[in-house]
């Protein structure tokens, strides 16, 4: 009878090893897609993260409000250099790649909705807050 047991006990260690061997090989498996999956991921935030810092447009939405600010207090016309100027000295952050392309576009965008008029001053092209009707 002792071996019996034994014998019992050895199929029973058997088949509990060919389930681990099995149970191994499944989370291979998974380790492997993860890895597939995180590098493609890693390959998709770089993408947008590049996208990010490219910012050409109203990155922040305070930005246009800023804006608008400056040329309503503004008493004479004011070049886009002379815009970001006064918005750095009023502490706006102008955390931008390229923030006089920021500025360009903000400041088309609120000359189109007529918040802005485009003038020339000596040659240069500066805008002021539009006159009210």
């Amino acid at each position: 009878m002792p071996v019996n047991i034994w014998n019992d006990s050895l199929k029973q260690a058997e088949e509990e090893l060919v389930g681990a061997r099995q149970e191994l090989e499944k989370a291979k498996s998974k380790a492997i897609d993860l890895e597939e999956r995180v590098k493609a991921l890693e390959e998709t935030v770089q993408a947008i993260s590049r996208l990010c810092t490219t910012q050409t447009v109203d990155a922040d939405p305070g930005l246009r409000d800023a804006c608008m600010a400056v040329f309503t207090e503004s008493l004479v016309p004011l070049s886009i250099p002379e815009l970001r100027d006064l918005l750095v000295k009023n502490g706006f952050k102008m955390n931008y790649r390229n923030p006089l392309a920021v500025l360009h576009t903000t400041v088309k965008r609120l000359e189109k909705s007529e918040f802005v008029d485009k003038k020339e001053v000596g040659g240069q092209t500066k805008y002021e807050a539009a006159v009210p009707f």
